[in-house]
């Protein structure tokens, strides 16, 4: 997709010759010409983007020419901005709709056209209108059969991309090399950044988790460059980042998943438990051997080289301290200051507390604290 013609940086700047340039990268789209639109704001909770429905007016319409699209633009609260552009986020999801959206099992919305500026904070993705769909509050969760649907297409997506070339060059989407690197790094008076979440996470939400996990906290946390980099020398896939129920629509034929600004690569499983710690528990605690078949069938299906239960079962018991030290580190941040976070913590905290006992938590940070390491496969 072409970039010399750049992109509007606020719902402000949109133009008709805009949208008709931007819609012409595509081959298909060559003739269109954009005589008018609508822009609707959409709104909602948390966003780190601001995001728009375009209703187009054609010169000549065609029944390729999209009726409607969404539009991304950069979020307009300074201090998100800055944190945004700092980790290059806005830059990863475009740079994965350039990259890893097409023939992709997940089913991303179809990118019509991508652009950043050189500070990664300008930008625009004029991304396909997947209008009414079944997303949910996260809070919610899927029932079964959504569930299972989901799970299946990650275990596809994960073999799919599991050791290529094209993900291993992928260097804009972190890996666990570079997060433990990150995790070390010394921030203000030599003090590494993950030693901040721990205490903060304890104080908020010690009372939601289980006494374990109160007590280790902190530890957990600090030991957070040792948790990544014992995964940072494995096989690496595409990873969404933020797998669960409010960024995909579920259907009867179909899953689309979308909000891909936190890509990176590393072990499958991370995306698997982040998906499984939102789930709700009466569904999950019933079906899990279940689905974890599911994920790991479709995953083996997919992959190009070996892979058996058994060290997949290990790299689940060491993925939940990598879940682990995530949740501490957003909940020990500015998550949970407000109504809509202090739901999501409640909830997180009651489906995660059992999750985190059937895989024995404890256990497997006692075999960390021992020097046990996940299984280290090829391919």
């Amino acid at each position: 997709m072409d970039r010399h013609i750049g992109g509007p940086a606020l719902p402000g700047d949109i133009t008709s010759g805009w949208l008709t340039q931007a819609l012409r990268t595509n081959p298909e789209l060559a003739g269109a010409e954009v005589t008018d639109f609508k822009y609707d704001a959409v709104i909602g909770e948390g966003l780190t983007s601001t995001m728009g429905r375009l209703h187009l007016t054609y010169a000549d319409p065609r029944p390729d020419c999209p009726k409607t699209l969404f539009l991304k633009q950069k979020i307009l609260v300074p201090d998100i901005l800055a944190f945004m552009a700092k980790f290059k986020i806005y830059a990863r999801e475009v740079l994965f709709y350039q990259t890893f959206a097409a023939e992709n099992p997940l089913n991303p919305p179809r990118c019509y056209y991508a652009w950043i500026d050189d500070d990664d904070a300008d930008f625009a993705l004029l991304l396909e209108d997947l209008g009414k769909t079944s997303t949910l509050g996260q809070w919610v969760g899927h029932d079964l059969g959504q569930a299972k649907a989901a799970i299946a297409k990650l275990g596809m997506f994960h073999g799919d991309y599991q050791g290529r070339a094209d993900v291993a060059a992928a260097d804009w989407a972190p890996d666990f090399a570079f997060l433990a690197a990150a995790k070390a790094a010394p921030r203000g008076e030599g003090e590494r950044l993950s030693a901040t979440f721990g205490p903060a996470f304890v104080k908020k939400h010690g009372h939601r988790v289980t006494p374990f996990l109160s007590e280790h906290a902190v530890e957990i946390s600090d030991q957070a460059p040792s948790l990544y980099a014992s995964f940072a020398d494995h096989p690496r896939t595409l990873l969404h980042g933020d797998f669960h129920c409010a960024n995909m629509s579920v259907s009867a034929t179909d899953v689309r998943v979308y909000d891909w600004q936190v890509i990176r690569r590393g072990p499958g499983v991370c995306d698997l438990l982040h998906y499984l710690s939102w789930m709700r528990r009466d569904l999950r605690d019933a079906n899990l051997d279940d689905l974890l078949g599911i994920y790991f069938q479709n995953f083996t299906a997919q992959l190009a080289g070996s892979y058996d239960w058994e060290v997949f079962r290990n790299h689940l018991k060491f993925g939940l301290l990598l879940h682990v030290e995530h949740f501490i580190m957003l909940m020990g941040g500015p998550f949970g200051k407000n109504e809509a976070g202090e739901r999501l913590a409640d909830f997180w905290c009651d489906t995660f507390n059992p999750l985190s006992e059937q895989f024995g938590l404890a256990e497997t940070w006692a075999d960390f604290l021992r020097g046990e390491r996940p299984i280290r496969v090829e391919g």
